[in-house]
């Protein structure tokens, strides 16, 4: 049965076996917790670049179908929050690799 807590494993993914989880995050205790796993052939950091671009196009399509926010809104938004946290983040940073 799946917990309603997390979010549904995208069908697409079972049919390939070179398959990889790369983050995951949760809201708990107020704050945000992710655990990220960095692909070997990502050695370059603009690789998540390209990665979170398309959770964010990803975003926009959901927000889109439902709350009816145009996609560009949404992006806008996104980015100008970027942009906002990265100058003057709301929360610390913490963690470590774990086996």
């Amino acid at each position: 049965m799946q917990d309603t807590r997390e979010c549904i494993i995208p069908p697409e993914v079972f049919s390939d076996p070179k398959r990889r989880e790369i983050l995951r995050a949760w809201v708990a205790n107020q704050g945000l917790h992710a655990s990220i796993w960095i692909p070997d052939d990502w050695a370059k950091p603009a690789n998540w670049g390209i990665a979170l671009t398309d959770i964010m196009r990803h975003l926009a399509d959901a927000y889109q179908k439902s709350h009816g926010i145009a996609p560009e809104e949404t992006i806008r938004q996104i980015r100008e929050t970027i942009a906002a946290e990265l100058a003057s983040p709301t929360s610390d940073t913490s963690g470590d690799f774990v086996e």
